[in-house]
């Protein structure tokens, strides 16, 4: 699997989300999975792809809204 781990900090979490699953569908790309978890000022979201050109793919399609997520 390919994950793709990032944080959404700006706008509304719904309508990001829904783009992103339209953008999966136009896309025809079934990702592993998809996990979020919601945090007081963001939202961590996790996919994972089953290869390393869609997940590239999606890296490029929704960089304006993506912000890693801090290692500890």
């Amino acid at each position: 699997m390919y994950p793709v781990q990032f944080r959404l900090e700006e706008g509304n979490f719904a309508v990001i989300l829904a783009e992103i699953r339209e953008w999966l569908s136009q896309q025809r790309i079934d990702p592993g999975s998809l996990n979020y978890q919601l945090d007081a000022d963001h939202v961590r979201v996790r996919l994972e792809f089953t290869t390393p050109s869609h997940a590239a793919a999606f890296r490029a399609a929704f960089q304006d809204h993506l912000a890693p997520v801090a290692q500890h």
